[in-house]
């Protein structure tokens, strides 16, 4: 029985060709790079090789390149089978490298299974032949291997570039197809709650239904924000405001939760200019991110402190600070870069942030300014710094980020 090298990293590949040539009578054997493929052989050749191309550790090009410099398995035949490099001129490297087969996966098992007898057949017949004399230079094969690499990252780039197209898009139609629904059910809960007939205690259990729809519909908008912001449709309709107003207003939606969980909150506006040229809206936004930021991490008789000043003669900052666990330098970039954590925040133990201060961050940075996060160590809890320029006399406009 003849028997037959397959060489790929996904075990799915390899199951799927082991299952097939091992029915149609072949001895199998598995590697999963070039590395282990030339250990196997040079131990044990076989009788045919068949490979993928990219694979970590050695890839099927240089597999194939030392295959055909070793005395040992010269003469036998060599097969590339990949998904990955499908070009004319990748075929056409592989060729010059030696390999007597170039198939694109996937290939219906009939017709695989009849080229790849075709070309033992022919090497029985004596029809293939591989002089060393032959091997490309090395110069040659780096220059035609480079080619090959750099098509395929531009090609992975734009793939890449249309999947995150495609993710924005999604992100941005279903968070408005979520969020729609949620209105009707606020307008009929507020009207139970304002019916006088209504039982007290089912007015309680309504108004908490109302905030908690209240936090779900700011959710939803934080990720069509998101969104928006990667896609470039993101608004902002500027107007002069009073930052020590805005955090003021901010504090007092939260101060029935603040004392809710027993904390101890402390504001200080101490800016000397606190006026800024921003949108009230999406600042709000912003502030109601950081509060939710603060009172989520707070433990229970913790504190806040929000504290506004000049640091700057033309910029005003305003930091929250918790008392919180830390954050290590890793958990505050995936703050605000959530779709690279994943569900990574668990293993650190801590509570994953949400997309809220990833979408305050491009808020902050689409009026002019900043956000960064401070955590020095543990037991000093964490600052959220917000920075931006103080605005003198500045006319309303609109803008977009």
């Amino acid at each position: 029985m003849l028997r037959v090298l397959i060489v790929d990293d996904k075990p799915e590949n390899l199951h799927f060709l082991a299952a097939m040539l091992g029915g149609n009578g072949y001895v199998v054997e598995r590697a999963g790079n070039g590395i282990e493929a030339l250990a196997s052989a040079r131990a044990t050749p076989p009788d045919l090789v068949i490979s993928d191309i990219l694979m970590p550790g050695m890839d099927g090009f240089a597999l194939c390149r030392l295959w055909r410099q070793d005395p040992h398995l010269l003469s036998i035949p060599f097969v590339f089978y990949t998904a990955t490099y499908t070009d004319p001129k990748d075929e056409q490297l592989a060729l010059s490298l030696g390999a007597d087969l170039f198939l694109i996966k996937p290939q219906e098992p009939d017709a695989f299974m009849n080229q790849i007898t075709g070309v033992l057949q022919k090497h029985q017949a004596g029809q293939l032949t591989h002089a060393p004399a032959a091997a490309m230079e090395e110069s040659s094969y780096l220059r035609q291997y480079n080619a090959a690499l750099i098509h395929k990252l531009e090609d992975k780039l734009v793939q890449l570039e249309h999947a995150s197209k495609v993710k924005d898009v999604l992100l941005g139609s279903v968070s408005h197809e979520l969020r729609t629904p949620l209105t009707p059910v606020m307008l009929l809960a507020d009207m139970l709650i304002r019916d006088p007939v209504t039982p007290p205690r089912m007015r309680e259990d309504l108004q908490t239904m109302c905030r908690h729809i209240e936090i779900e519909k700011r959710l939803l908008g934080d990720l069509l924000d998101y969104a928006a912001m990667h896609s470039g449709s993101l608004r902002i309709q500027r107007q002069p405001l009073s930052l020590h107003r805005l955090v003021g207003q901010a504090v007092a939606l939260w101060r029935e939760q603040i004392q809710a969980e027993a904390l101890h909150l402390e504001v200080r506006l101490e800016a000397a200019c606190d006026q800024i040229l921003g949108d009230p809206e999406r600042l709000e936004q912003v502030l109601w991110n950081l509060m939710q930021h603060a009172v989520r991490r707070s433990p229970r008789n913790g504190s806040i402190t929000l504290r506004c000043s000049n640091l700057q003669a033309d910029r005003v900052v305003l930091e929250v600070l918790d008392a919180g666990k830390a954050m290590d330098a890793q958990a505050i970039a995936w703050t605000f870069s959530p779709f690279d954590r994943g569900l990574r925040f668990g293993e650190f133990g801590c509570r994953d942030p949400g997309l809220g201060l990833a979408v305050s961050k491009g808020i902050i940075e689409a009026h002019g300014g900043s956000m960064s996060i401070q955590s020095p160590g543990e037991g000093s809890g964490t600052t959220v710094a917000v920075q931006l320029p103080v605005h003198r006399g500045a006319i309303g406009s609109s803008v977009r980020a």
